[in-house]
């Protein structure tokens, strides 16, 4: 296994919702999977004291992101030349790195859905021409796009074009199941109906 490097610049605890749980799952998961010696994480060293202790296993780099965060997943490979040393790179939040010349490296990046595509109302147009160029740039700078349900792969497709469904990977969301409650006497959970956890933003 090729040794992969993990942006979590796009973390900022507490704050970002899903996709940081999301990130602290797969962090969970890469550890039970014993391939911590494998992944290299790359954190904000303002917020080290913030992020979720899981991050303390693995080896870390940090960069001292003092403006936008998207701004340094953009450019990495300008602002961070350990870079070099890595064959993969995987952000799990829908932004790329511009420079997609650089063809040693395979650059992996999840896309968790086109909300700014049907809920247009809860996005500014700034922020909705953004997505719409981090999506564009995504699909054609990564070799695998990681989507996090069939749903969406098929809604990618619908709205960028079917020319990149060979690049869409589905894996369905990481869950912590030991946070949900415990099964009570006899096997069953603490409610007597089926249910559903999900995690949302704080718009509809």
């Amino acid at each position: 296994m090729n040794k992969t490097l993990i942006t979590g610049l796009f973390v900022y605890p507490g704050k970002v919702g899903g996709a940081e749980i999301y990130f602290n799952n797969l962090l969970a998961g890469f550890l039970r999977n014993k391939s911590e010696d494998q992944i290299h994480l790359l954190l904000n060293r303002n917020l080290i004291d913030q992020y979720d202790p899981i991050v303390n296993q693995f080896s870390i780099d940090f960069i001292d992101v003092k403006q936008n965060r998207v701004l340094y997943d953009s450019t990495l490979p300008f602002i961070h030349s350990p870079i070099k040393k890595f064959p993969v790179v995987f952000s799990p939040n829908y932004v790329t790195t511009l420079a997609n010349l650089t063809g040693s490296r395979s650059y992996v990046t999840t896309i968790h859905d086109l909300q700014y595509q049907h809920f247009p109302q809860f996005f500014s147009a700034k922020k909705r021409k953004w997505q719409y160029f981090a999506h564009i740039n995504t699909l054609k700078a990564c070799k695998k796009v990681i989507c996090i349900s069939e749903f969406v792969r098929d809604d990618i497709c619908k709205v960028y074009g079917e020319k990149y469904r060979d690049k869409l990977e589905v894996i369905h969301n990481p869950i912590d199941f030991s946070k949900l409650d415990k099964p009570a006497k006899g096997g069953k959970f603490a409610y007597d109906f089926p249910y559903v956890l999900s995690v949302a933003a704080h718009y509809p």
